[in-house]
């Protein structure tokens, strides 16, 4: 009985030494670990930047300083004691617009736009005491359909570069004098030219950008014709035999090729 009784205790004391550690809470699961989402990880970057910039750059002009110079000199030619000054060559040119850039999974880029392209110069024509105010305005506009690639660093920055056919459309020669109605003007068809971007934009919010593009352009005019309301020259191509009167038979452009750099705010979703 006795041994009986010890038995019984002893298992009453286990039983009871053992239930406070089985009324135990379990411990808390760790927590899951994030995953770097879309947004967050290069391989998977889906951005598109709108933007509005403005430029300025150097352009070759080189086929239109010669119609500056001709026609300065058949000017002079025609008017005996006329003094021409500030007839310069053109190498300078602004350029604005609006570009959508798409940053895409994988590292890829693309980018489409219109910019407006625009250079000038004026020049005073002088017989006796009669001073005549003469300037010609080369306008056009590209349309760039490129693509290539990025590379995001230091979290706010994209290094891009883009390459691509540009459209050179609507390329005109506008020509004002003072006092006077206009002088002829010239204008040409539609052509397709090249152009290559390294940019840089920095996004300091989530929805803003600010950006810096170096651009070349590759972009030449067709053959500039006359465009006037007189029928027998309207259309007519604009050779420089016409104004250097020695029978030859090369033609005119405009050229907006060169180097620019251009400033962009952008919006980016």
């Amino acid at each position: 009985m006795r041994n009986t009784s010890a038995a019984l205790l002893a298992l009453s004391s286990a039983w009871l030494g053992a239930a406070p550690a089985a009324a135990q809470e379990p411990a808390p699961a760790a927590p899951p670990v994030e995953q770097a989402g879309p947004a967050d990880d290069p391989m998977h970057t889906f951005k598109i930047a709108i933007g509005l910039g403005a430029g300025y750059g150097y352009v070759s002009m080189e086929r239109m300083n010669a119609l500056v110079d001709d026609t300065e000199q058949a000017l002079i030619r025609s008017n005996p004691g006329i003094t021409v000054d500030g007839a310069d060559a053109v190498h300078g040119a602004t350029f604005a617009g609006l570009a959508v850039r798409g940053y895409f999974p994988y590292f890829i880029a693309a980018e489409v736009g219109c910019n407006a392209m625009y250079a000038f110069d004026k020049a005073t024509a002088r017989l006796g005491g009669v001073a005549i105010e003469v300037e010609h305005n080369e306008l056009g506009f590209e349309v760039p359909i490129l693509i290539g690639g990025y590379y995001p660093f230091l979290g706010q920055l994209f290094l891009t570069g883009l390459v691509g056919p540009a459209v050179f459309a609507g390329p005109m020669s506008l020509w004002d004098q003072s006092g006077t109605a206009d002088l002829n003007d010239y204008d040409t068809d539609t052509t397709v030219g090249f152009t290559a971007v390294v940019g840089l934009d920095y996004l300091p919010v989530d929805f803003f950008a600010v950006g810096l593009d170096l651009r070349y352009r590759y972009l030449v005019s067709d053959t500039l014709k006359y465009d006037t309301d007189n029928s027998l020259t309207d259309g007519v191509i604009a050779e420089s035999g016409h104004l250097r009167g020695d029978g030859t038979h090369d033609t005119y452009d405009i050229e907006f090729s060169g180097f620019a750099f251009q400033g962009w705010i952008k919006f980016v979703i």
